[in-house]
Parts: C-alpha cells; sequence; structure tokens
C-alpha cells in the first residue's frame, strides 16, 4: 500500500509540472488587427535633404510609445539628385 501511495504522488508532482511548463503564446502578428499603429521617427531631416551622402544618421523612432534607436540614409541613385526628388528616399 505505501508504494502504490508513493507512485500516485510521483505521478500527480509529473501532470502538475507539464501544466505549468506550458510554451508562452505565439506573439500576434503585426497586422492581425485593424487598430492603427503610431509611429513617429525624429531625426536631422534637415541634414539629410541638404547632404545627400549615403552617411548614416542617428535617429529615434517611437512605436506606440516605446522609443527605438534607428539610423536613417539617404538612398538610391536618380532619386538623389535634387532635379528629381524634393527629398530623398530613407
Amino acid at each position: 500500500m505505501k508504494g502504490w501511495k508513493h507512485l500516485a504522488a510521483i505521478a500527480l508532482g509529473c501532470s502538475a509540472t507539464a501544466v505549468s511548463a506550458r510554451a508562452p503564446s505565439p506573439p500576434t502578428p503585426l497586422f492581425s488587427s485593424d487598430v492603427p499603429i503610431h509611429v513617429s521617427i525624429q531625426g536631422p531631416f534637415a541634414a539629410l535633404s541638404s547632404n545627400r551622402a549615403e552617411v548614416p544618421h542617428p535617429a529615434t523612432m517611437v512605436v506606440d510609445g516605446v522609443t527605438y534607436p534607428i539610423t536613417l540614409t539617404p538612398r538610391g541613385i536618380t532619386r538623389l539628385r535634387n532635379e528629381t526628388c524634393d527629398f530623398p528616399p530613407l
């Protein structure tokens, strides 16, 4: 009888451990909802527009209140020219 109670205790302990060790739920996809995402980018936009050399500039991006450090770099070939675009693509 003593062995049976011991095995039952081990079985209950194992099942409790298995339930508490569940994997976390996967993250939701970015566009799974129609709720707007509020994004703002702050950086030296005047410097990017006047000096179109492909040099990275430090900036910040704020997404729903969380700030991330980023770098902005003008890119392109034809669109880097002032005659083609007023502001270079980033």
